[in-house]
């Protein structure tokens, strides 16, 4: 019987494939964040927003991940980023 894919492994082989992908880093941090490795899931999703800024998901992960680490003012910041660049380019009340 297959195990199922560990998707930080999976991610981290698109990130070593193409290392200026930001979906391929907002993957990879996405995945270490629902590991549990929410300082590894920052520095990750950092690079995600520096490649492609108008990535609301990325913002949103990294606004948790930055909030789990106990930065409360940079996660705040991500959030705002995030709900000013939704992906469905429809501004949100929150």
């Amino acid at each position: 019987m297959s195990t199922p894919a560990d998707p930080m492994a999976a991610a981290l082989r698109q990130v070593e494939a193409n290392p200026q992908s930001g979906a391929a880093w907002r993957a990879l941090g996405t995945a270490m964040l629902e590991a549990g490795k929410a300082a590894a899931a920052a520095e990750a999703l950092q690079r995600a927003v520096r490649l492609r800024s108008q990535d609301a998901l990325a913002w949103s992960h990294l606004s948790l991940a930055l909030r789990r680490t106990r930065d409360p003012v940079g996660g705040q910041a991500a959030a705002r980023r995030a709900v000013r660049n939704p992906a469905d380019g429809v501004r949100r009340p929150f």
